[in-house]
């Protein structure tokens, strides 16, 4: 019985010992399986990362070329109306030029025939007085005749 007994207790270890060991094999091996999944998650969570912030890139890219196209679009549009503004303009002056130079003949027109005129007026005083001079002479001896 005592060998038994040391038989039994001797058993007992060996079977805590064998439960011992295999809990802890069961233990690492789940420590193992959780830094496999941890590290499959963190993968995972990285590429995610990764998609997510290349789509935000391609998206901000989208966008700036549309805005950067959209710019210029209005670029190109202000600077057309510029041109056509700047033509009107072009045109307006000389219209207006042709006009100051139509004026400006119109006008020198108009001083030489007022300077003839005065010089023709000058020159039916002239005659005026010379007449009436005359007729003042021909009274004048008129009446010493007489």
């Amino acid at each position: 019985e005592a060998d038994l007994a040391a038989v039994q207790g001797r058993l007992d270890d060996e079977s805590a010992a064998w439960r011992a060991k295999v809990a802890a094999k069961a233990h690492e091996a789940l420590a193992e399986k959780e830094r496999e999944i941890r590290s499959k998650a963190a993968a995972e969570r990285d590429a995610e990362i990764e998609a997510v912030a290349n789509r935000l890139r391609a998206e901000a890219d989208a966008d700036r070329r549309k805005q950067t196209g959209a710019l210029a679009d209005r670029h190109v549009s202000e600077t057309k109306e510029a041109r056509g503004r700047a033509e009107k303009a072009e045109h307006a002056a000389a219209v207006a030029a042709r006009a100051e130079s139509a004026a400006s003949g119109r006008a020198a027109a108009a001083e030489a025939e007022l300077a003839a005129v005065k010089h023709e007026a000058a020159a039916r005083r002239d005659a005026a007085h010379f007449l009436e001079a005359q007729v003042s002479s021909y009274d004048e001896k008129s009446a010493t005749r007489e």
